[in-house]
């Protein structure tokens, strides 16, 4: 975090006094004292019409003005200009010279946070109009390039951007301060995201609201979407980032050079929901509680819960929950379901729930889904249905083994001399009997691409032990492509099930494994390898993730593995599915008002705490306090009616050490 420190204003004649007005040379106006309510009595188009009447400046400076001033006087701090997304300061000395060689020479830029492809266009006003024009380091600049703001989930960021450094990784206790960019969109007319550190977020969205305000017509010509695939989280900004004393001087300093004219989102930022938002507030949203389920065949009952934010006071709120389909059948798999209707009491915000009757039967069967969806929702005038709207609730057999399932066993590719006897081994569960939609694809890690496939019909069987068969598929020489690194997928029914290399990672370009990262096997053969050795699995169980690779002298294609020993399949209701990391999830939906579902994974027996702090570290509510947990898959209900709208952080802990945060926001 940086500090908002106050700078020197060029022809300063009149110091910040207790009256909170910064008289200017210029003009002989003051700026409006920060928090100053304009046209309060207005809201929507009207609003938005007066605030271009009496905001909208007719004078800018030129583009190299504008930032001789910005580099020189307006951003410059003690001889230092700090770049908006990064924190990085460039040491840039007014007296000596030309500011914009100087910023340069020191790797700093200016930024239009609202695009010039996107509307800033060179030549026009919108184009040096310094209440949207900022210094930023220039790799970062470039970074952002005109990708759309975006909140964006930790674990979907591709760069981290800190100071004059872009990272693979933050550090966890920073991570705020880092300004953070994925290489994609929700929407594919853009092909990344950019979201700015958290101490400027407010000033890039009231920036923002200002410019679309100001040049609305001709940042519509240039992308009509432009603005509307990220005003949401703008708002968000607005909210949790509050005007610093910096973000105020910066808009008072930039009004000496347009026409006196101030962001007036800076000096009143209510007027973001006033004039975009009217109404928005108290929009009543239904949705389902889940979009996903999963349930045992014998559990007998599912209750179905539905869930509403901003409910109205004066009026019940009604919906449908309608059948819908899926692969399980009426009257054999579950009772027979059309459509039922769930009435939310004025005012409540009490879930409302149906329930579904399973029917268990002797059957051995696949997993089998039922399909539900919200459909005619009457009351409010301004209740709509919200996401998530259809539910899918998976039922798993509870009288056959756990679902017929292949990996790859053991592979041979490369040896001393001439590469001969190459292979690969499958192990499948023998109660798959039909390969003929299984596929094994190889793949070049220099290009990212496959080079050969071959069907489960290829492969010959060897030993059956224990439930499941071994398959081995001979290649001729050379038919594996040496590593640096390469890899192979197994598939069935186009259904990825392993994507393995060796020496080394990749993503591959096409193919079954398309857009995944393969997965390192850790061991790998070269040159000298003995001719005849192989690389297998090792080890006891019943799945690929009870078994490791090693090197083996001798290999034992359509055998078991030296050292390895498979297991019966287990009943998948004799033992529970197990997570295979510790893993807390975003909460959802987020924003939310005012409950919201938090699901987190452990991957062993743990006692856990689930607590929920404020931005001061003060804890608000407790989920979980020592609890004793398996091993497994959770969800937890927070329901914050009694706090106030903001930010706040929820942590997992586990006595085994793991501490897992994130943080969601409250908006009522």
């Amino acid at each position: 975090m940086f500090s908002f420190s106050s700078f020197r204003l060029k022809n300063l004649i009149s110091v910040f006094a207790v009256s909170l007005l910064v008289t200017f040379s210029a003009y002989g106006q003051s700026c409006p004292a920060q928090g100053t309510q304009i046209f309060p009595e207005l809201s929507g188009q009207e609003l938005i019409n007066a605030l271009i009447q009496e905001y909208k400046t007719t004078t800018v400076l030129g583009y190299d003005n504008a930032r001789e001033e910005m580099y020189g006087n307006i951003d410059n701090v003690g001889g230092f200009v700090e770049g908006i997304y990064t924190g990085y300061q460039g040491a840039i000395d007014p007296s000596a010279g030309s500011v914009r060689s100087q910023a340069n020479s020191v790797n700093i830029n200016a930024e239009h946070s609202w695009p010039q492809s996107k509307g800033a266009t060179e030549g026009t006003n919108a184009h040096s109009d310094m209440h949207h024009l900022y210094p930023a380091f220039s790799s970062a600049n470039s970074s952002r390039s005109n990708s759309p703001f975006y909140e964006i989930p930790d674990d979907e960021t591709d760069g981290w951007w800190l100071r004059d450094q872009q990272y693979n990784t933050p550090v966890a206790d920073s991570i705020d301060n880092y300004s953070e960019r994925r290489d994609n969109h929700p929407n594919n007319a853009y092909s990344g995201s950019w979201e700015p550190r958290e101490s400027v977020e407010g000033d890039i969205a009231r920036s923002m609201f200002y410019f679309y305000t100001m040049y609305k017509t001709q940042a519509d010509e240039a992308d009509p979407i432009f603005f509307e695939v990220q005003k949401q989280f703008l708002r968000a900004w607005n909210q949790l980032d509050q005007v610093s004393t910096k973000e105020y001087n910066r808009t008072c300093a930039v009004a000496e050079f347009q026409d006196g004219k101030v962001n007036p989102f800076v000096i009143d930022p209510t007027l973001v929901d006033r004039a975009y938002f009217e109404g928005a507030i108290s929009q009543t949203n239904v949705y389902f509680a889940a979009s996903e389920l999963t349930v045992r065949e014998g559990l007998g009952t599912i209750q179905v819960e539905v869930a509403i934010t901003n409910p109205n006071p004066d009026t019940a709120t009604s919906v449908n929950i309608v059948y819908s389909g899926g692969s399980a059948t009426a009257g054999d798999d579950f009772e027979t379901f059309t459509s039922q209707t769930v009435t939310f009491p004025q005012g409540s915000l009490e879930r409302q729930s149906v329930t579904l009757n399973l029917i268990d039967d002797d059957l051995e069967e696949n997993e089998e889904t039922i399909l539900l969806n919200l459909e005619g929702i009457s009351g409010p005038q301004n209740a709509v249905i919200s996401d998530p709207e259809s539910l899918e609730i998976t039922i798993a057999d509870n009288d056959g083994q756990a679902p017929s399932t292949a990996w790859i066993n053991e592979l041979h590719y490369d040896n001393e001399g001439t590469d001969e006897g190459e292979f690969v081994e499958l192990a499948v569960n023998a109660e798959f009997a039909d390969l003929t939609n299984v596929t094994i694809t190889l793949y070049n890690g220099s290009n990212s691409s496959s080079y050969a496939s071959y069907s489960g019909n290829d492969f010959v069987k060897g030993e059956t032990t224990n439930g499941f068969s071994l398959y081995y598929l001979d290649l001729p020489s050379n038919g594996i492509q040496n590593g640096g690194p390469d890899g192979l997928s197994l598939d069935i029914d186009g259904e990825l099930i392993q994507f393995l290399s060796y020496e080394g990672t990749f993503t591959a370009a096409d193919g079954p494994a398309a857009d995944f990262e393969s997965i390192d096997i850790g061991v790998e053969e070269t040159a000298s390898t003995a001719v005849g050795s192989s690389l297998s699995l090792t080890g006891t169980g019943s799945s690929y993730a009870d078994f490791e690779w090693v090197v083996t002298e001798q290999n034992t294609k359509g055998a078991l593995n030296e050292g390895q020993e498979i297991q019966e399949p287990v009943s998948i209701w004799e033992e529970p599915e197990v997570a295979s990391a510790f893993q807390l999830d975003q909460n959802y939906p987020n924003p939310f008002n005012p409950s919201t579902v938090i699901r987190y994974q452990l991957a062993e027996n743990s006692t856990i705490s689930l607590q929920v702090f404020d931005m001061l570290g003060r804890e608000v509510a407790s989920l979980a306090n020592n609890e004793q947990k398996a091993a497994g898959s959770y969800q937890v209900t927070f329901d914050a009616g009694n706090l106030s709208s903001g930010v706040y952080i929820y942590r997992l802990s586990t006595s085994t050490g793991v501490e897992l945060t994130k943080k969601m926001l409250l908006m009522k």
